[in-house]
């Protein structure tokens, strides 16, 4: 290059600006978070406007100084796995209201529809994988470690400054450990994604449950099992569920719907150029897609419970799940159902963690608004103690608001997007385990 006249040099340097300022080229970079903002790594660095950017680096600068990290999971972080939820469903599930198959009223009057709804999400829940943001999570509480007090939760005690997270040494000057995980993980889920991708389980509460525990009815018997490999716990279940793919259905019926108004209209005016006459018999291919549309259009009515949604078998208690210690005693969910408290033991784990060790000082809502309880409990909780707030969801309510305040970030898009990169200065880029594409 530089042995071509001068004329053809500049050229080529224009060529080679076009080429790095085209959206083709610079859709392929996310925001440089490590290097300082007048570095020109890539070209995103030099948009020191965008506040999205702003926020990265500066809650990157406090996550480096976190002593303890307290994260809140939500049914977002599911979704991203295509996972529906209660709020995609509208509440509803082929018609039944979630009263009527989450709550210990409607199990006691129809195990059998509630057993048939629970195999429904056990299904959705294994074909289901973790996403990237199920596997920074995992990442993080591996690579946070009991740290001495006094030390970076980022290097383990006697570890020399600057050396990788997690390198082994001596004691830093005989100071004790510190008591409890430096990561604490508490989700809302019930899908088993978190245990999938690997997450430490002592870093894990699972405040609602799972879907894949199971628990006996019967008031003298203690059961409690777990089963994560059989997709059908009876053959009555196997063939009674009924399963529509909810979350496509739903998007395809919306674009029908849409897309009738503008079609009749076009009609209409086709109609008025032509004089009134027939347009042009439609392709085999429109028609296809027209019956495609109105397929899925028709399976979406059903999963909403509209009239042509078919009924379903009632199940005797004969055909459901039976315990194996007492054999008298059905089995139900392991979740914890509208109207029911919320496990003591979860509970006590997260108020320990709370009271020992150095006060929660970062707290991460991932996936949901952290305005239900008991998520904003411990929101709270851990503002009244100076710790600071990361929100990562979908919608950030009061997001230029958000972005003013000192103690709270806002990160709004998916959450399997966003997190990995925010954590990026502890998990680094290669977080995923090497077989994570056959969880």
């Amino acid at each position: 290059m530089y042995g071509k006249p001068k004329q053809e040099q500049r050229a080529s340097l224009v060529q080679y600006d076009l080429h790095l300022s085209s959206s083709a080229y610079t859709t392929q970079w996310p925001p440089c978070v490590r290097c300082p903002p007048a570095a020109s790594c890539h070209p995103m660095a030099g948009d020191d406007d965008d506040p999205d950017r702003h926020q990265l680096a500066s809650f990157q600068r406090y996550l480096r100084r976190a002593r303890k990290i307290l994260c809140i999971v939500g049914s977002g972080v599911s979704a991203s796995s295509g996972i529906s939820t209660y709020q995609l469903q509208r509440g509803l599930w082929q018609g039944y209201p979630a009263l009527d198959v989450a709550t210990p009223e409607a199990f006691h009057v129809n195990p059998g529809l509630v057993w048939m709804f629970y195999s429904d999400r056990r299904r959705e829940a294994l074909r289901a994988r973790p996403n990237a943001c199920h596997y920074a999570l995992a990442e993080l509480c591996r690579r946070l470690p009991r740290a001495a007090s006094g030390a970076t939760p980022h290097t383990a005690p006697g570890a020399a400054p600057g050396a990788a997270p997690g390198a082994a040494g001596g004691s830093a000057g005989g100071c004790p450990p510190q008591e409890g995980p430096v990561a604490l993980v508490v989700s809302q889920n019930v899908d088993g994604l978190h245990e999938r991708a690997g997450h430490p389980p002592e870093s894990l509460v699972e405040l609602h449950g799972s879907v894949f525990d199971l628990r006996c009815t019967q008031f003298f018997c203690s059961y409690r099992g777990r089963n994560t490999r059989d997709q059908w716990l009876t053959p009555a279940l196997r063939e009674s569920t009924p399963h529509v793919p909810y979350a496509p259905q739903r998007a395809a019926g919306r674009k029908r719907r849409a897309a009738e108004p503008a079609d009749a209209e076009a009609s209409d005016r086709r109609k008025r150029r032509t004089g009134g006459a027939a347009g042009p018999e439609p392709s085999a291919a429109a028609s296809a897609a027209e019956s495609s549309a109105s397929s899925l259009d028709d399976a979406d009515d059903a999963g909403n419970g509209n009239s042509e949604a078919r009924p379903l078998p009632f199940l005797l208690p004969a055909g459901l799940p039976q315990c194996p210690q007492c054999h008298q005693g059905l089995l139900r969910p392991g979740v914890v159902w509208a109207g029911e408290a919320l496990p003591l033991a979860q509970m006590d784990t997260v108020d320990d963690y709370f009271k020992s060790g150095p006060p929660v000082d970062l707290v991460l809502v991932v996936g949901t608004s952290g305005k239900v309880w008991p998520a904003m409990g411990y929101v709270e909780r851990a503002k009244k103690c100076g710790g600071k707030v990361a929100i990562f969801n979908l919608t950030v309510e009061d997001l230029e608001q958000v972005r003013k305040s000192k103690d709270v970030w806002g990160f709004q898009g998916d959450a399997a997007t966003w997190l990995p990169l925010a954590l990026k200065p502890i998990i680094g880029e290669h977080y995923r385990p090497r077989d994570w594409f056959r969880r």
